[in-house]
């Protein structure tokens, strides 16, 4: 299997993963696990693999940990803290005479995809935090997006990773990832934060859902990201901002459903002391009024 054919690119395909894969230089990995997934990489001997700090899950006796500056100066570096990465990063270098282990894993309920850059013109943009490690020339830096609007409202920031090179670099999605190779001029509309990555070539704006009331009472937004070919899109079911919403609102369940309790009570007792008060109002009023009727003829 080529390096191309490895990558899977079907109209909106789900990523299939195999027990190994070859990266066309002799690097074999496997993808491990269901939701938060496992990378494991087979390292040959005096080659090296560089991740995020706080990325790994075990490693071979044989390989060496060092921690060590992103490098490309301090513009690049500054670049790098502004798409959401480290300015340090941790190699790991196998020191045996034979391949080594050494393996990685997510920080949140993530899938991890590989990509290739070389077989996607050395270059892909995605959404900041991205980037989880990479074998070989592979540089992260950020990027302003094309269109202001898209960079406020399309849930993706002003700022998206800019990664660059030639060799194979492996990023996060959240939910279920999905991939679509966009034919010139095919569009598709996207949901708000649900875009992981794209390649240059794809226009990147945003769309106004089209009906306000659909935006308010409908839950998906005011607006949506239309993407325009060609070039391949990746995109994910479950944003990692809503899975952070969704478990806050879960955390708090039962402090809130106690305090909808609260509040219904004390709104019932009180509606009861209104009814109440009104019964009486209404009799003391009759009463007045048949006093009232009473002392004029007294006067009469």
């Amino acid at each position: 299997m080529s390096r191309t054919e490895a990558m899977g690119v079907t109209p909106f395909a789900p990523f299939v993963y195999h027990a190994s894969r070859d990266d066309g230089v002799g690097l074999e990995f496997h993808i491990v696990g269901g939701e938060a997934q496992i990378l494991q990489v087979l390292l040959p001997p005096n080659r090296s693999i560089e991740a995020e700090p706080g990325a790994l899950f075990y490693m071979s006796g044989k390989v060496k940990a060092e921690t060590k500056g992103a490098g490309g100066g301090i513009v690049s570096a500054m670049s790098r803290l502004f798409s959401g990465e480290s300015f340090f990063v941790n190699s790991y270098v196998n020191e045996g005479d034979r391949p080594e282990y050494v393996a990685f894993a997510t920080q949140m309920i993530n899938r991890i995809l590989p990509l290739d850059l070389a077989a996607l013109g050395n270059e892909i943009y995605c959404q900041p935090d991205s980037y989880f490690c990479s074998v070989g020339d592979v540089r992260v830096t950020s990027q302003m997006t094309r269109s202001l609007s898209a960079g406020l409202f399309g849930g993706e920031g002003l700022l998206l990773q800019r990664i660059q090179g030639t060799g194979l670099c492996w990023i996060t999605a959240g939910g279920t990832p999905v991939q679509k190779q966009l034919a010139p001029g095919e569009t598709v509309l996207v949901d708000a934060g649900c875009l992981v990555a794209f390649q240059p070539t794809v226009r990147y704006e945003l769309k106004y859902a089209g009906s306000l009331k659909s935006a308010i009472w409908g839950g998906e937004g005011i607006f949506l990201q239309r993407l325009t070919g060609p070039g391949l899109v990746i995109l994910e079911s479950l944003p990692r901002e809503r899975l952070a919403q969704k478990l806050v609102a879960q955390g708090s369940g039962g402090t809130r459903r106690n305090r909808q309790n609260t509040v219904g009570g004390f709104i019932a007792i009180v509606a009861v002391l209104i009814t109440i008060g009104c019964f009486v109002a209404a009799l003391l009023q009759v009463d007045l009024r048949a006093l009232d009727e009473g002392l004029r003829h007294v006067e009469l």
